[in-house]
């Protein structure tokens, strides 16, 4: 065998290597559930306390050019919230009702809610700093350690 053709095997090798383990960690984002009774598979955006899960779909628009229609297809997603005690749809018109029930013991942003930054737009950044911060909140200052005799961090 020539070596050429070593190594252009072993590239192929590397290659369906590479693609086995990223598909097994796609594998990790994806999951089954049962919503309203049905099953379906949603992809998880973020994980933690609170997770964020997300379902494509393909909405469909006509676009006429020159007088001929053409279907324009763009993917949209549809969003859910959960947690250990169950997952909902959530949408620009329920996500200030859901936040609450979802993110417990945040006043200081249950009362942004709908401003700049606060918006349904703004949902995975409320969901990162929840699950870092307050769903599991540091027990002492992140940049100095405990015998510096810094305060805690309330």
């Amino acid at each position: 065998m020539k070596l050429h053709t070593v190594f252009s095997l072993l590239a192929l090798l590397s290659l369906q290597t590479a693609a086995v383990f990223s598909q097994a960690g796609a594998s990790d984002s994806i999951s089954k559930m049962v919503i309203d009774g049905n099953e379906i598979v949603l992809e998880k955006v973020i994980d933690g306390v609170v997770a964020l899960y997300r379902l494509a779909y393909q909405d469909e628009d006509l676009f006429e050019t020159l007088g001929i229609l053409s279907p324009v297809y763009e993917t949209k997603y549809l969003y859910f919230i959960g947690n250990s005690e169950g997952t909902k749809a959530i949408n620009g018109g329920n996500y200030k009702d859901l936040i609450p029930q979802y993110l417990k013991n945040a006043p200081e942003l249950y009362r942004r809610l709908g401003r700049n930054g606060f918006r349904f737009e703004n949902l995975p950044s409320m969901i990162i700093y929840y699950n870092r911060f307050k769903a599991d909140p540091p027990t002492e200052h992140p940049y100095a350690p405990r015998e510096a005799g810094l305060p805690l961090i309330e």
